[in-house]
């Protein structure tokens, strides 16, 4: 899941959820570690759903808004990504 942390322990700003570790992770940080250059994470798309971030796309799929089985809708996004460089 990707949200804007409530805690204290993560700097404050947007978070991601890991689906590796299900704890919160600076989304900066995240993209880092993604191995996303410094040059083009300013421009990295991310999907924003309610005024949370559900996606950083072709990166991570926030927990809340995995598909799950009983779901009978899905949104399908596609993207084409032209960096800032």
């Amino acid at each position: 899941c990707i949200r804007d942390s409530p805690e204290r322990r993560i700097p404050p700003g947007p978070v991601v959820v890991s689906p590796a570790d299900g704890k919160l992770h600076n989304l900066s940080r995240y993209l880092k570690r993604c191995r996303i250059p410094g040059a083009l994470r300013p421009g990295t798309p991310i999907l924003v759903i309610n005024q949370r971030l559900a996606c950083v796309l072709g990166v991570a799929v926030s927990e809340d808004f995995k598909p799950r089985p009983q779901d009978e809708t899905l949104l399908t996004v596609s993207a084409i990504w032209t960096p800032f460089v």
